[in-house]
């Protein structure tokens, strides 16, 4: 004859609290006193004196600091608490001095900074001011005015030799005049090498 299978655990049993809170264990709870306190003074008292009593909270406090064995070191525990908590509190209360202290501070700073930062602006601007004339249109201008300055020199001594032919030295007018031509030669030159991107700092590979 076959054995019967053992029988299914049992289920586990439902929570009593709707909660998550894990119960307190005897552990947990502080033991109780075998035998409860009671104060000699109140040995001997009547009910009618103990139900006053109950309903005296002051008298229960008073009661309990001056008679219960437990209330000098729960005072002093106290009272170390409070001594920490007023010097934490006093901690607190100069850092927050400090704190005001270098608020102020970092504002002045900062305003300092923008101050520092504005002048910086106006010295970067007229310093490219400054750099426009040798900036690579700058110098493209300049060159370009230098040929035009370079022909109108050439024209005035043109004109001065024809209106004046008989009093001028030829020789001299000569020298002066192909000297300024070359010049003005010299400079298309430097022109056409720079549009055609043949100089430095025109986009070319230099000369």
């Amino acid at each position: 004859m076959s054995s019967l299978p053992p029988n299914p655990p049992p289920p586990p049993p439902k929570p009593t609290s709707r909660t998550n809170t894990p119960p307190v264990t005897a552990e947990e709870l502080q033991p109780l006193p075998s035998t409860p306190f009671v104060p000699e003074l109140l040995h001997g008292k009547s009910r009618d004196d103990l139900q006053y009593l109950l309903h005296s909270p002051a008298l229960l406090s008073s009661l309990y600091t001056a008679t219960h064995p437990s209330s000098a070191s729960n005072s002093a525990a106290l009272t170390a608490s409070l001594s920490t908590n007023i010097a934490l509190s006093q901690q607190l209360v100069a850092l927050e001095t400090s704190l005001g202290t270098l608020r102020e501070s970092t504002q002045q700073k900062l305003l300092e900074t923008k101050g520092l930062e504005k002048r910086w602006r106006e010295k970067e601007k007229e310093m490219y001011q400054s750099l426009q004339p040798f900036s690579e249109v700058g110098l493209h201008a300049r060159l370009q005015s230098a040929v035009a300055e370079g022909e109108r020199e050439c024209d005035a001594l043109a004109e001065e030799f024809l209106s004046g032919a008989g009093e001028l030295e030829v020789e001299p007018w000569v020298r002066a005049y192909r000297d300024g031509r070359k010049t003005v030669a010299l400079r298309r030159e430097r022109r056409g090498r720079w549009d055609e991107g043949r100089v430095s700092g025109s986009g070319g590979n230099g000369y």
